[in-house]
């Protein structure tokens, strides 16, 4: 799927039905990195969002000039679409923690818990 942002689209992988958990990667990195924690997160009953950072995959909104405000306005907008008006656990790894906490801090109404992975 692709979810729509103000300069472009995030390309988002989602599976699975139940509690929405957003999956972060690192810097570089692509969703690909959490396949196998996303089938066994799918498998526990959750359903799963794995968005392509700026500058990866389907995702077309430029990396250039993008703060970590505009990476978690990213992950508000994936839980937006995805999430049916639920907040969702956002999990962050090395990298990607980073985003996932300033997610919490600036989309409280989006973000019902932080998970840090390598961090």
């Amino acid at each position: 799927m692709l979810v729509r942002v103000d300069d472009g689209t995030i390309g988002c992988e989602v599976r699975g039905d139940g509690p929405l958990v957003v999956l972060v990667p690192s810097l570089g990195r692509g969703a690909a990195d959490f396949d196998d924690l996303a089938d066994r997160l799918v498998d526990a009953g959750y359903r799963v969002a794995c968005p392509e950072p700026r500058g990866i995959g389907a995702t077309t909104a430029p990396v250039e000039g993008a703060s970590m405000v505009v990476f978690a306005a990213d992950i508000a907008a994936v839980i937006d679409q995805v999430g049916a008006g639920d907040r969702a656990v956002v999990v962050g790894h090395a990298f990607g923690n980073r985003v996932a906490r300033m997610a919490a801090t600036d989309h409280p109404d989006h973000v019902r818990g932080v998970a840090l992975l390598a961090c």
